[in-house]
């Protein structure tokens, strides 16, 4: 067969089948429009899934009447005039191929008008695939693009649409991420006449938040951080869920590169590792972020659907994201504000949330991060001033009572009862502060009067020499003594008095289970994880009032406090109401 040119209607459609995927690719792309034409409201109707009809409605600058036709041919666009343009292009179009590719499955009508128009436009599609010529129509300021019977000439690619309810669930998908990329829009969604979704411009916070919480759910605003942080010419911002608010899957995570939204690879495990200490495991976070970085150093126009995006620099961009969530994160201890007694518990939850006053969280420059002196003690739970503490101070998390089986503390503050699980709440503390000192190269060391001797495998000892370094830096000062002996002599102060040889064991079995030294050093939280899981006092184990105490002042001021390094809660509120419903008092 010779080679010859395409039917330029035969090349749309090829064209169509990467940007049309369903109706659902035909409202983003008309609403993309309608926002770049700077759009504040945009009204959506649908009939049966999109299938059969697809109109939208904006009130934009609209199109000029000797551009209409043009605004239907394929590579026609007002938005670039160079390769300078395109990389630095802001706007959600830039192609030209939209409205050609729709066009090309459908049977496509524009009307449009313009400020300095007396009156409207009206242009279509005709059976042949070509344009009729522009014919005047009253119609106010803006453009109405009505789409009906999609995919009508080709029936394969119709065989493949869903059922009505099904690919209706796309379209409102759609319109959720547009309204949540453009708060500044007013939008309005009907299907079958019937009145769906419909949200006015948001601008202030309140109106914000508000429009969050009508999309995404009250529930995740009520557990939400909101979260600014800035670093050069980087800026993210957003709200970000506490551990406490997981979910089964990762079906709530919101990513806009530049108002645009997008699936990143980068971006997801940036935020995936900030959490990695505080989810329980098989749990995903919820968040909505936006993150705003000089267009030249993002490449937009990677993917048929733009989708996706590449940044020049991926691993300034991880750092910058993974340091933002989890300052962020690191902010949450516990206060009064978070011990709601009137809030109600989600499920799959174990705290009671903070109020809604006290969610912002704002981090002006990665440069203000200060990390808290930390006291260097044994373990930090013995010291006289804590055990003559003065009881007419408030804090949140009260003053023990006494335990449960040696296994969880009582203790009583001003709302009612906390129940503290305590071998998860002491894991907390030390491996904070094991991380804290382990930065800053302070972790004191305990010199022993005899030398624990080990006897190991030959896969451990080539990871302690691999690894030699590492130890010394966590505190440990070991020798080598023969083939198969290692001998240690100074251990982290943290953690004395505990058996140093079960946590050298599972610390040998972590190094020996990373490929290379280099990933060790990446996953260094996870060897210290090991180290404070095994230091922290194990259930049963009893505790004096000032022990218990301590571990409650420590929780206050510990990053994450919430939650044990394996993403279980550490502790739980019961307010004085929930107690009286129990006894049914007050009835």
């Amino acid at each position: 067969m010779r080679i010859r040119e395409l039917d330029p209607l035969l090349a749309n459609q090829i064209a169509a089948g990467e940007v049309i995927e369903r109706p659902s690719s035909v409202v983003k792309e008309l609403i993309e429009n309608s926002l770049d034409a700077g759009a504040t409201k945009i009204m959506v109707e649908i009939s049966n899934g999109g299938q059969s009809l697809i109109r939208i409605k904006d009130n934009g600058h609209g199109v000029h009447v000797k551009d209409l036709a043009l605004a239907l041919k394929r590579h026609a666009t007002s938005k670039i005039n160079s390769y300078d343009d395109l990389t630095r292009v802001m706007s959600f179009g830039f192609r030209g191929e939209a409205l050609a590719s729709i066009a090309s499955v459908s049977r496509l009508k524009m009307i449009s008008s313009t400020k300095n128009s007396d009156n409207g436009f009206f242009i279509k599609n005709n059976l042949e695939g070509l344009i009729d010529a522009p014919i005047p129509v009253a119609h106010p300021v803006g453009t109405t693009v009505e789409v009906a019977n999609l995919f009508y000439q080709t029936p394969a690619r119709r065989k493949f649409l869903r059922t009505e309810r099904t690919e209706f669930q796309h379209i409102e998908t759609m319109m959720h991420r547009l309204a949540l990329g453009r708060m500044d829009v007013a939008f309005q969604l009907t299907h079958n006449q019937r009145d769906i979704f419909s949200v006015p411009a948001a601008n202030s916070v309140a109106e914000i938040e508000k429009r969050i919480g009508t999309i995404l759910g009250s529930e995740f605003m009520r557990y939400a951080l909101c979260i600014e942080y800035a670093h050069q010419t980087m800026r993210l911002k957003g709200w970000i869920a506490e551990p406490r608010y997981s979910r089964s899957q990762a079906d709530l995570q919101m990513i806009y590169v530049n108002n645009r939204f997008v699936r990143d690879k980068t971006i997801m495990h940036a935020v995936r590792e900030a959490y990695r200490d505080v989810l329980f495991h098989g749990r995903h976070p919820a968040f909505l972020l936006f993150l705003e970085i000089d267009p030249s150093t993002v490449d937009v126009n990677v993917h048929p659907a733009k989708q996706e995006v590449r940044f020049r620099e991926s691993q300034v961009v991880f750092s910058f994201v993974k340091r933002g969530v989890h300052e962020a994160l690191s902010s949450v201890r516990p206060c009064h504000s978070s011990l709601d007694p009137n809030a109600k518990v989600p499920e799959a939850t174990e705290q009671e949330p903070d109020s809604l006053n006290e969610r912002g969280k704002y981090f002006a420059s990665a440069d203000d991060c200060v990390i808290p002196t930390i006291r260097q003690h044994s373990l930090l739970l013995h010291d006289c001033d804590l055990a003559h503490e003065n009881t007419a101070v408030e804090h949140p998390m009260g003053f023990a009572i006494g335990q449960i089986h040696d296994i969880y503390i009582i203790a009583q503050n001003k709302l009612g009862m906390i129940v503290v699980d305590m071998h998860a709440a002491h894991e907390r503390i030390l491996y904070e502060k094991m991380k804290a000192n382990f930065d800053h190269s302070k972790l004191i060391r305990q010199p022993l009067l005899l030398p624990i001797i080990l006897d190991l495998p030959i896969a451990e000892i080539q990871a302690f020499e691999n690894n030699a370094e590492l130890f010394e830096k966590m505190g440990f000062v070991i020798d080598q003594m023969g083939k198969n002996q290692l001998a240690i002599r100074e251990i982290p102060a943290l953690i004395q008095n505990k058996n140093m040889q079960t946590i050298l064991r599972d610390v040998f079995s972590d190094l020996i289970a990373q490929e290379k030294s280099s990933r060790v050093m990446a996953e260094i939280n996870c060897v210290l994880s090991t180290v404070a899981c095994h230091a922290a006092f194990r259930a049963p184990h009893k505790l004096m009032l000032p022990e218990m105490n301590a571990i409650l002042r420590e929780m206050e001021k510990t990053e994450n406090s919430g939650c044990c390094n394996h993403g279980r809660p550490t502790w739980k509120q019961y307010a004085m109401n929930e107690l009286d419903k129990i006894f049914f008092r007050g009835r």
